[in-house]
C-alpha cells in the first residue's frame, strides 16, 4: 500500500504523528 501525505518537513510534531499512525517501511522527502 502506498500513502502520499502532504506536509511541512519542518513541523516535527506533525511528522511524528503521521509516522506513528501510518508506520511506514520507507519515508521519502519529495521536495520541489
Amino acid at each position: 500500500m502506498r500513502v502520499l501525505v502532504s506536509g511541512d518537513i519542518r513541523d516535527q510534531s506533525s511528522l511524528l504523528n503521521i509516522i506513528k499512525e501510518i508506520k511506514p517501511d520507507e519515508v521519502y522527502n519529495l521536495e520541489d
